[in-house]
């Protein structure tokens, strides 16, 4: 897949949460925006604008927006779903009105000109990347460690990030924690009750690889922060 969209839905289910996903972003990334101040009155003043080139105001136009003249993810969600629905035939398919087609690319513009390009976020996109990268690149150094049981030692810096990733190993992988005072191995997934299946294979490069992969995609955006100024505090 070479850029979003690329691939469409095969059914009629993939297509509603597909629509549904579109729809709610709409509305949400201009709270968002609105929220930590990357949108300014000039910004209020357009969104009023297509507002009223697609749509036209309340009372004034045929499609009118049907909530007022917020444009909120409430009132969004609200007409959208609402237009959608009178649309939509089993012989059509799903759709919108010709205006309110031309009224969510014409919200789609504004959010790429006015947010997703902002200055802010191409900052925060680079802050993101570094994060995501660090994190990788310090779990890929522990795969010999872990072959021998040993990531607790190689993370013994990262408390955090040390409990969270061995017991992911040991849920997903063949892996058992070696215990230097005892000498020996744990089967920590039988202490656990842990009935998941192996999935990664710890001794392939590209196995793990997937599997570190597959931890990180698991963080929520606070976690991957939390960890990222771990591995970077001295």
């Amino acid at each position: 897949m070479k850029r979003p969209g690329f691939i469409q839905p095969y059914t009629w289910e993939g297509c509603v949460v597909k629509i549904a996903d579109k729809i709610a972003y709409l509305g949400r990334d201009i709270e968002d925006a609105r929220a930590y101040h990357i949108l300014d009155m000039a910004s209020y003043r357009v969104l009023r604008e297509i507002v009223g080139s697609t749509l036209g105001f309340e009372k004034k136009g045929a499609l009118a927006l049907r909530s007022g003249k917020a444009i909120n993810t409430t009132v969004l969600i609200n007409d959208l779903i609402v237009d959608l629905c009178e649309q939509s035939s089993i012989e059509n398919g799903l759709c919108f009105s010709d205006e309110y087609f031309k009224f969510i690319l014409e919200i789609k513009k504004f959010n790429f000109a006015y947010i997703y390009n902002h200055w802010r976020l191409k900052e925060f996109a680079i802050y993101a990347e570094n994060i995501i990268k660090t994190i990788f690149r310090t779990l890929m150094k522990t795969q010999p460690y872990a072959k021998s049981g040993r990531v607790a030692q190689a993370l013994k810096l990262y408390p955090k990030l040390q409990q969270t990733f061995e017991l992911w190993l040991v849920k997903t992988t063949a892996y058992k924690p070696f215990i230097v005072e005892k000498h020996s191995y744990i089967d920590k997934k039988s202490i656990l009750r842990l009935n998941s299946p192996q999935i990664f294979d710890i001794n392939d490069n590209e196995s793990y690889t997937k599997c570190v992969i597959e931890f990180i995609s698991g963080m929520t955006d606070q976690f991957a922060i939390q960890v990222y100024e771990e591995i970077i505090t001295f």
